[in-house]
């Protein structure tokens, strides 16, 4: 019926020597079924690099699905062009900051990027962690000049909190939205002492639960203190030269201002910038999927020519692009420093381990026949392995049921992976954000689209 192969409960004993293996057959679903099977074993951190953005965040949430124990993290792209003359969006910055301030202890669980991200140059590992600042109840906490350091860190001081980055300020009462928080708080201050602190409703404004202390992490990923603006001007004058002084750049960053795109001039924050590479634990499993040196030579490629049209605004003198990602040989370099695991999409000449798999026949559903789930009916009964259908919603699921019971078939509703790996039942259904079905001797992985 198929190629059988490898099992995923197999391979985190295949052999791993040499600067990398190839493994075949992989889609985003075939990753986060072996990622659940992966992780347990080897207790470590798993790394995976996918080409784009939006696979990052499909495998981001399959995996809330097929691994809901494991902890994942993901960071993010800015999202903006090279030299953009705007910022990325704050709950990017918030879900950056949160993600850099935990890799350097993150021991274990599944970290996901993208290959941009893995050739970005970031802010030192250590601005994060000496940024950082905890509360609790009983601190003492002088407004005005908390006020100044959440400013300098590159908070905004507004008449209502809604979003991460924001703070105000209103008697004794400090509304902030933390970076890498998922909710506001709300700081009760008597005589300059924390005297509360409670979670509160952005949208209600209304106070919730009460917490004895909470973590602060930077609002950007460059400093805005005075010794952080002092370190831009000198580091802009020896970089532009001095004519630099004239430009709107240097004069609006030395009056205080907050500057949009100011993320393309990180090397002038900070005395030397590292990457990815430099906050990950020692003992991590890298895992990349797809063309990724492909994708670095477009990003390179992309930010070569936006350098060359940024020259002509002499305002916002750019930096060069090697001063803010690896050139792509430097990205393959350092892959080479530790055993890369390629997840493959086809078998090839390069392929090391092919693993279990079967190619699925079109199962689609035929509305306008008097049997419309025959060839689901056809691959179900002849197939050796169990069945789990993937519904895209509570209302998909509750159509799906009603269509499989007129026709006989009684799937058994599950809530995640290992809830369907445990039943007995050869037919499952489950709601999942899965787009793309799998399958091996064992199981099939049946999805809507």
């Amino acid at each position: 019926m198929g190629t059988g192969g490898i099992s995923l409960q197999q391979a985190a004993n295949l052999p791993r020597t040499g600067h990398s293996s190839h493994w075949a057959p992989f889609n985003l679903t075939r990753i986060a079924q072996l990622l659940h099977q992966w992780q347990p074993q080897q207790q470590n951190l798993s790394v995976v690099v996918v080409e784009t953005p939006l696979e990052a965040q499909q495998l981001e949430a399959m995996l809330t699905f097929f691994a809901p124990g494991e902890t994942i993290i993901h960071l993010p792209e800015w999202e903006t062009l090279p030299y953009d003359r705007f910022s990325p969006h704050q709950e990017i910055i918030s879900q950056r900051l949160r993600t850099l301030y935990r890799l350097p202890t993150a021991h274990n669980g599944i970290l996901i990027t993208t290959a941009a991200t893995l050739m970005q140059k970031l802010a030192p590992h250590q601005f994060i962690q000496q940024q950082a600042l905890l509360l609790e109840t009983g601190d003492q906490l002088e407004p005005s000049a908390f006020a100044q350091r959440l400013e300098q860190s590159g908070y905004q001081r507004v008449s209502q909190v809604t979003e991460p980055g924001e703070f105000t300020i209103r008697g004794s009462i400090i509304d902030l939205f933390p970076m890498g928080a998922n909710q506001p708080y709300r700081l009760d201050l008597f005589d300059n002492e924390i005297d509360t602190i409670r979670t509160f409703d952005p949208e209600t404004q209304r106070s919730q639960d009460k917490l004895h202390k909470i973590e602060l992490l930077p609002g950007r990923e460059f400093p805005l203190d005075d010794e952080g603006i002092a370190r831009f001007r000198q580091q802009a004058r020896k970089y532009f030269g001095p004519e630099v002084r004239n430009t709107q750049l240097y004069q609006d960053l030395s009056d205080g201002k907050l500057i949009g795109g100011l993320e393309y001039y990180l090397p002038l924050f900070h005395q030397q910038l590292e990457t990815l590479f430099d906050y990950l634990p020692q003992d991590f499993q890298l895992f990349c999927h797809g063309d990724l040196l492909a994708r670095a030579q477009e990003n390179w490629d992309m930010f070569q020519e936006r350098y060359a049209t940024a020259q002509l605004n002499r305002d916002f003198p750019p930096l060069s692009p090697e001063a803010l990602v690896l050139r792509p040989d430097e990205l393959m370099h350092q892959l080479k420093q530790t055993h890369t695991i390629w997840l493959d999409t086809q078998v090839s000449d390069r392929t090391t381990a092919t693993f279990d798999h079967l190619p699925l026949p079109d199962l689609s559903i035929q509305q306008d026949h008097d049997h419309p789930l025959a060839k689901l009916n056809a691959f179900i009964d002849q197939y050796p392995g169990k069945t789990l259908l993937i519904a895209e919603s509570p209302g998909r699921r509750e159509a799906l049921l009603t269509l499989l019971h007129k026709h006989n078939l009684h799937p058994k509703t599950v809530e995640n992976w290992p809830e369907a790996l445990n039943a007995e039942a050869p037919l499952t259904l489950a709601i999942a954000p899965v787009e793309q079905s799998t399958a091996d001797q064992q199981w099939a992985v049946i999805t809507e689209a």
